[in-house]
């Protein structure tokens, strides 16, 4: 049986140098996080750019498969920008049945909690 992770809602909120920075570097977590190469005619994340900071919005987005170090992914973020990244996720874990889970990138240290 494998185990799907997708990502169904929530939003990270990161610095607007932080997140050009990260999708010019071939291997990033955020590219990674966005499939950027993958959304042929379905709907893309919400990106809202203000004068400081960028939102990325997954609540209404497509969903984006997962494999099962996403959790690293959000860790990698979160430590190399200690503190600057910020936020909520929801992931979808499925196999016969489906429970969600909440990644929290708010904590202040290098932290990703979930509930």
């Amino acid at each position: 049986m494998t185990l799907q992770y997708i990502i169904s809602g929530g939003q990270l909120h990161m610095d607007k140098l932080i997140f050009a920075s990260e999708l010019l570097l071939p291997d990033s977590p955020l590219k990674k996080l966005l499939r950027v190469e993958e959304f042929n005619g379905s709907k893309k994340p919400k990106i809202t750019k203000m004068e400081r900071t960028v939102t990325i919005d997954f609540n209404e987005s497509s969903d984006i498969a997962l494999d099962e170090e996403f959790y690293d992914l959000f860790k990698k973020l979160k430590i190399k920008y200690q503190g600057k990244v910020k936020g909520r996720i929801v992931i979808r874990i499925s196999a016969i049945t489906s429970y969600h889970v909440i990644l929290d990138l708010n904590a202040e240290d290098d932290r990703v909690t979930y509930e």
